[in-house]
């Protein structure tokens, strides 16, 4: 992390600079924990920091440049393409501390994985505290699910459901 306020990369907090066989710089800033370390070689999908809010920044994100072998900002930057990260939201947990293991990182990012439901019979089983509740809003034709071979539902919306099928019986507009 630089702190020398004359050298405009104090800007990025924490930060790495991966260099490509080509020459290529990827920089990933305002980092919360780097990962890896000067030296280090590091492949694909291995996990190398924990977005953050360090630096000159707003808001916990991750800056992602390439620049080309000369240090100058390049215009392909297609952070999903490039990363192979699917650019989507979703719940992630956050631990608040300083001293976290690769391995225990590599558990957090597992965890905060939202489950998506995408067959009836996964529910009946997985969540049979579910089934009732989004069956009746099913056939009420309050929920289609995505398509008629997949629901894609994410958990967070499962229970979103559910909630709503509880407060429509409530109201005695429907029943489960």
């Amino acid at each position: 992390m630089v702190t020398d306020k004359s050298d405009l990369t104090w800007q990025w907090g924490n930060y790495i600079t991966l260099r490509t066989e080509e020459g290529k710089q990827i920089i990933y800033a305002h980092l919360s924990k780097r990962l890896v370390f000067a030296g280090d070689r590091v492949k694909a999908g291995e996990v190398i920091g924990i977005e953050g809010n360090t630096g000159y920044s707003f808001g916990s994100h991750c800056h992602l440049e390439v620049r080309n072998k000369n240090g100058k900002v390049t215009k392909e930057v297609n952070t999903p393409v490039f990363t192979e990260i699917p650019n989507r939201t979703g719940k992630y947990k956050v631990k608040e501390e300083e001293d976290l293991t690769r391995e225990e990182v590599l558990k957090l990012i597992e965890e905060s994985k939202e489950r998506v439901w995408h067959y009836w019979d996964e529910i009946k089983k997985d969540a049979p505290w579910a089934y009732a509740p989004l069956k009746a809003l099913y056939e009420n034709g309050y929920f289609t699910g995505a398509s008629a071979s997949d629901l894609k539902i994410t958990q967070t919306k499962l229970e979103s459901l559910v909630v709503l099928a509880r407060a429509l019986e409530g109201a005695g507009i429907i029943s489960f």
